[in-house]
């Protein structure tokens, strides 16, 4: 399965942390397999869910990038054998796409914070072209004539230029 690979190191490891209530760290010179096994599963899962490569991962554990690889290669084979590594990866993994959720509805608050700015921006252009409209239209009538056309006939022209670039990109 695919996945989305948007997550931190320091992001996956937490969630490993919380969900198992222990520091994969904590241990990472003990080769207890209950140690070992979670952190193979910490390794596992940050090759999986972040953009990290495999020395990044080991360099996070104090470990070399073959470790990261072995580890992986191990969780695959206890996930399947071992009735244990599997419950403890389905609970990680349901956290970890939980955490997607949140990641996700993250960037639908930045793209609706952006839409936000967009709109203020384009009011922002429409008060200016309002004003310079005001300011043509006090100007004394000898300049504006001599400047500028009548400013309905101005802005009217800007208005059949966007209306012709709006015909033209819907074709």
């Amino acid at each position: 399965m695919k996945t989305l690979r948007k997550l931190k190191l320091d992001t996956v490891y937490q969630i490993v942390k919380s969900t198992l209530a222990i520091d994969p760290l904590e241990h990472l010179h003990t080769r207890k397999r209950k140690h070992v096994e979670i952190r193979q599963l910490t390794m596992y899962f940050m090759t999986e869910h972040t953009k990290s490569s495999l020395s990044e991962i080991g360099k996070f554990f104090n470990k070399n990038h073959a470790t990261v690889l072995h580890a992986k290669k191990t969780i695959k084979n206890l996930i399947e054998t071992e009735e244990e590594i599997k419950k403890m990866y389905q609970l990680i993994k349901g956290n970890l796409y939980s955490s997607y959720n949140l990641l996700k509805h993250d960037e639908e608050l930045d793209l609706l914070e952006h839409l936000k700015r967009t709109k203020e921006f384009n009011i922002g252009l429409i008060n200016r072209t309002i004003n310079i409209k005001k300011i043509i239209e006090d100007l004394p009538e000898e300049i504006r004539k001599k400047y500028f056309k009548s400013t309905e006939e101005l802005f009217q022209i800007k208005k059949h230029k966007r209306n012709e670039q709006h015909i033209h990109s819907a074709k």
